[in-house]
């Protein structure tokens, strides 16, 4: 399934919105050992991986070869409208990268620009919001496809303190209408759209009994009107349900049992009923002896109970 001649270490970004129809993004290297380039490649299928066609992404920069294990994601409202958001070179105090739309499959790619390096949500063609950047306090929408962002603001719930940490519910194909907030008192909050992002309204908020420093660790993923939200607590990783109404319920609030040193690093969910979690780490056998590994979970009940599926 993976594209011909394409190394499986340097894919950055995996996206299909359906059983026929993927993008695949990776960094092909050019220039001098002296001067290294790296060029954006997408790689798209329609037949469900048997086949598939690249196409060049902007133009070779010394950016994107420093950048070719940082994050990048995929939109995609349709099989032909959809938006590619890649990370540059970025620090603990600065965030950027790079945005680029397709309206053809992903045959042609336009830039646009990124206030931020995070991934994108779009409801429609025209309006979207991005969160994350810079320590993940930041959210910002756009009304015009992403030619011009503008600062969002989020007020927190009544009763609810401590610093936020917003990032995008990773998608299933379709429009988004959610950005999620984890507070440092592991309180969950769905800042929901019914209206394309003109305006955010919150959820309920959820207390999910963990805490954390920062946000390391929280993602969501979405389907349809499910979220589930991964929340790194003492011992365990908290796994917090929502349905996307007006009024939102909570559907369950389970834990995968974790060590310390683990985190989540992607959530799919396909149902309101089955997900998968991976999660992170790292083991020690002695002070200078450390290395990282992953573990791959799943559920079919809402998060009640969690089957390790690798290793």
């Amino acid at each position: 399934m993976t594209p011909p001649g394409v190394d499986p270490s340097t894919i950055r970004a995996v996206f299909f919105s359906d059983a026929s129809h993927g993008w695949v993004l990776t960094t092909r290297m050019t220039g001098s050992n002296d001067q290294p380039l790296g060029q954006l490649v997408v790689y798209r299928t329609d037949d469900g991986g048997t086949t598939w066609t690249s196409s060049d992404v902007g133009a070779p920069t010394a950016e994107n070869a420093d950048a070719t294990a940082a994050p990048a994601s995929f939109d995609f409202l349709s099989n032909d409208v959809g938006w590619l958001s890649v990370t540059l070179p970025s620090g603990g105090a600065f965030s950027r990268g790079l945005l680029f739309k397709t309206q053809d499959g992903g045959v042609m790619w336009t830039a646009l620009t990124m206030p931020i390096a995070a991934p994108v949500a779009f409801a429609t063609p025209l309006d979207g919001w991005t969160a994350g950047g810079p320590g993940g306090a930041s959210a910002f929408v756009t009304h015009d496809g992403g030619t011009s962002w503008q600062a969002l603001r989020l007020p927190a719930p009544a009763g609810v303190t401590g610093r936020a940490v917003y990032g995008i519910p990773a998608p299933a194909a379709g429009p988004a209408d959610a950005i999620s907030a984890t507070y440092s008192g592991g309180t969950v909050v769905f800042f929901e759209t019914a209206d394309d992002g003109q305006s955010f309204a919150p959820s309920a908020p959820v207390e999910t009994g963990g805490t954390f420093d920062g946000g390391a660790g929280v993602e969501s993923g979405q389907s349809g009107a499910t979220v589930a939200s991964v929340v790194p607590a003492a011992g365990h990783v908290d796994v917090v349900w929502l349905a996307q109404r007006s009024t939102p319920d909570v559907l369950a609030a389970a834990g995968i049992p974790s060590a310390p040193s683990e985190s989540a690093t992607h959530v799919s969910v396909v149902s309101s009923t089955r997900a998968w979690a991976v999660l992170t780490g790292e083991a020690c056998a002695s002070k200078t002896a450390c290395a990282s590994y992953s573990g791959l979970f799943s559920t079919s009940d809402s998060g009640s109970d969690w089957t390790q599926l690798h290793p």
